[in-house]
């Protein structure tokens, strides 16, 4: 069993004081030993005595003196004592009252764990009274729907019942309506028919007059485009603006660009031209065109139309243009 550390002090200091006061007597026995012997030694003695007398002052120890360090080391050792019962009375009173604190926390815990359990068992019964009541009332809510459900079966019986009477009252009526319309219908047919008969062949008539009239329009427009006049005047009016020379014989490009109906040119098509590859000799065609800006239109509507709706092409040739030494 390990002993508190006070409780090991005390007795450490409690038999310091034992071994002092035993120490003690045995000095004060020593020093008294002369006057308890009883068979001094003879002539000795005398001797002494007479050449020199030892003061019983001087050899004596003061028991008065004794007798206090004495009673002074039995108050240090009864306080030592009282210290030590009283460190053991209060950690007795320490342990008793956590020994208290320990049986009232678990009377506590044993009484909340007894509340809890009540509480959770009334908890339990309010559930289980609770479903029993969503059960009854459930059923309940069942049995009205299935009587109110049977009530409107019969009555969704006798409403289908009674519509079925009007829809075939309905139907006859309808059916009377849809043969009278559709003979109706089919003398309607018959004449419009006849009707669309005779304008496919008025449409047929005018699309032929069309096509015929397109024709010829296209016809004479072509004879203008194509006349030499008009292509020589036109080819001659670019070359006019281009600048070129005999180091660029061997290429060619036609370019193509639209005009209005005045004849001014406002777009080069190069997407549908076709370049020589040549970046200089394609920038001095493209380059004529621009600077002409303007070109002589024909004396004919078609050919002035077709022009500004399909563009002109015009093809460069270095051979065509008249260099001298050539």
């Amino acid at each position: 069993m390990s002993m508190h550390p006070r409780s090991l002090i005390a007795n450490i200091v409690s038999g310091t004081l034992t071994a002092i006061i035993v120490i003690g007597l045995g000095y004060f026995i020593y020093e008294k030993q002369d006057s308890f012997s009883l068979f001094a030694p003879s002539g000795k003695i005398e001797s002494d005595f007479a050449a020199s007398p030892k003061p019983i002052a001087s050899e004596r120890i003061d028991e008065e003196q004794v007798e206090n360090e004495m009673n002074r080391i039995a108050e240090e050792k009864r306080k030592v004592e009282e210290k030590r019962r009283a460190e053991e009375a209060r950690k007795k009173a320490e342990a008793e009252a956590k020994r208290k604190a320990e049986e009232a926390r678990k009377k506590a815990e044993d009484e909340k764990k007894r509340l809890a359990e009540l509480e959770a068992k009334k908890k339990a019964e309010a559930a289980e009274q609770k479903r029993l009541d969503e059960i009854a009332l459930k059923k309940k809510l069942e049995e009205e729907k299935k009587k109110k459900d049977e009530e409107a079966l019969q009555q969704k019986l006798a409403e289908e019942k009674k519509e079925k009477q009007k829809q075939e009252e309905i139907k006859k009526k309808e059916e009377k309506a849809i043969a009278d319309k559709k003979a109706a219908a089919d003398k309607q047919k018959a004449e419009e028919a006849k009707k669309a008969a005779a304008a496919a062949a008025a449409k047929a008539k005018a699309d032929a007059d069309a096509k015929a009239e397109a024709a010829e329009n296209d016809r004479i427009a072509n004879a203008y485009l194509g006349n030499a006049s008009f292509v020589g005047a036109l080819q001659q009016a670019l070359y006019d603006n281009w600048v070129t020379g005999m180091e660029m014989i061997g290429y060619t490009a036609t370019v193509v660009f639209y005009v209005d109906q005045q004849g001014n040119i406002i777009k080069i098509d190069k997407g549908k031209s076709t370049l020589s590859g040549f970046r200089p000799f394609d920038d001095s065609v493209i380059a004529a065109v621009e600077k002409t800006k303007r070109i002589k239109m024909p004396d004919n509507k078609h050919a002035v139309n077709k022009l500004v709706k399909e563009g002109v092409a015009v093809t460069f040739d270095p051979k065509d243009v008249n260099f001298k030494n050539f």
